[in-house]
């Protein structure tokens, strides 16, 4: 089976979140094309879990700055 077929097949079945970042580095080989994946799927995996962080820690900034200060 020719590269150009096997590619078209692999592209039908990546995930919609790489597909995009895939093509566009127009990979002639599924050999590049599944290193392309792998790549953009633990970039956007590491932007997700920094996102998260981000996150938590705006919201524990949010709780610490909103509670009244008391004296006893």
């Amino acid at each position: 089976m020719p590269d150009s077929l096997k590619l078209k097949y692999l592209m039908t079945g990546i995930k919609d979140s790489l597909m995009l970042h895939v093509a566009l580095q127009d990979p002639k080989t599924t050999d590049v094309s599944l290193l392309i994946a792998r790549k953009v799927e633990d970039t956007l995996s590491l932007t997700s879990s920094t996102d998260k962080i981000h996150q938590n820690h705006l919201t524990i900034n949010a709780v610490t700055q909103s509670k009244p200060l008391t004296r006893p």
